[in-house]
């Protein structure tokens, strides 16, 4: 049964389990990396975000609607403002600017 967005209800697939695992494991990680060791930090960070993105267009969609859309890209200039933020010295102004477009979306 499927509801008004093509999404398949009550069924999820192993490809969703299988990422929605890898996002709790890559924030935790990056939760610990942020106390204890930076550059697993830096990687850990946006690769969370890059799964969350991915679970956007998950194949339990079957059509992809604008609204799935408008949230990968407001994700995506997330993921920017989360990237210039970890030099924030030299980019915050840039990375305030990616936020502010996320806001927008």
């Amino acid at each position: 049964m499927k509801d008004e967005y093509g999404c398949n209800i009550g069924e999820f697939r192993i490809m969703d389990d299988i990422i929605i695992i890898l996002i709790t494991f890559s924030a935790m990680i990056a939760i610990y990396a942020s106390y204890h060791h930076q550059k697993l930090f830096y990687f850990f960070k946006p690769f969370t975000i890059l799964l969350i993105i991915s679970l956007c267009f998950s194949e339990r969609f079957e059509i992809i609607t604008p609204y799935q859309i408008y949230i990968a890209w407001g994700l995506l200039f997330s993921l920017i403002g989360d990237v210039l933020l970890l030099r924030p010295e030299r980019h915050f102004t840039k990375a305030i600017a990616a936020f502010f477009v996320t806001h927008l979306l």
